[in-house]
């Protein structure tokens, strides 16, 4: 079978590429335990994870700004169902209104700030960060 053009590509500056533990084990022939050992000792450098600096800051700010707008939102949305009605029905009223914003804030994605690669499911189906 003919290779593609991309599993024949030569690279010959690998400065910018960035592979896993599992596949830079692959290579040289040892574990991906041995591959961290040797990140841990300084012997291969390790990348940062997560996405850089400005992808981190768009996520939030967008995150940020959405809440905003549905927190300042909540005055106007409820007003008219909350006139002519006793302070206990008020402070319930706007006490959902609350919760039901700060639970849209609670939904947070980590595949908004990391690739795939770092995030990884737990036995019970949840995502969560690897910490390799």
């Amino acid at each position: 079978m003919a290779k593609t053009d991309t599993e024949s590509a030569k690279i010959t500056n690998i400065d910018s590429t960035t592979v896993s533990a599992a596949v830079l084990g692959d290579m040289f022939g040892v574990s991906d335990r041995r591959i961290r050992q040797m990140a841990e000792e300084g012997i291969v450098a390790r990348a940062a994870k997560g996405r850089n600096k400005q992808d981190v800051e768009i996520v939030m700010t967008d995150m940020l700004v959405a809440f905003k707008t549905r927190m300042m939102n909540i005055p106007s949305k409820v007003a008219p169902i909350l006139e002519s009605r006793d302070a206990v029905f008020i402070k319930d009223r706007l006490t959902c209104e609350i919760i039901e914003a700060l639970n849209e804030l609670k939904d947070y994605d980590p595949r908004a700030f990391y690739s795939e690669e770092y995030v990884e499911e737990d036995e019970s189906g949840d995502e969560q960060e690897d910490q390799k």
